[in-house]
């Protein structure tokens, strides 16, 4: 459960859907953008108690579901996430540093 008021992409949502946890999220920073609502995890469309409340009741209420809600949060997570970040980072660092030694080796006389 994160009920932000105002945030970026939260790593602990990240986190908890690579793990396979269904999330109850407020619709704030990036959240929205990685939770779908009622199939991978649940979203409180305000960060209010009501809203949130609303959001935990149909999570509750779908608790049987919990474990393959789960599995398909780290399905769609890991669409989004590369499974190496950090060498993914560098493999396109090091892309940007390649193209730039070509761009100054290039003579126009």
């Amino acid at each position: 459960m994160l009920s932000s008021r105002s945030e970026g992409l939260p790593l602990a949502l990240v986190e908890a859907m690579l793990c396979g946890r269904p999330a109850i999220v407020t619709n704030a920073g990036g959240s929205a953008e990685i939770v779908e609502d009622n199939i991978n995890g649940f979203i409180a469309h305000a960060p209010t108690t009501e809203a949130f409340d609303e959001a935990l009741e149909r999570a509750w209420a779908r608790r049987s579901e919990w474990e393959q809600i789960g599995k398909g949060a780290a399905e769609s997570i890991r669409k989004i996430v590369p499974f190496d970040p950090a060498a993914q980072f560098a493999k396109m660092l090091l892309e940007i540093v390649g193209e730039q030694k070509l761009s100054s080796n290039v003579s126009f006389s």
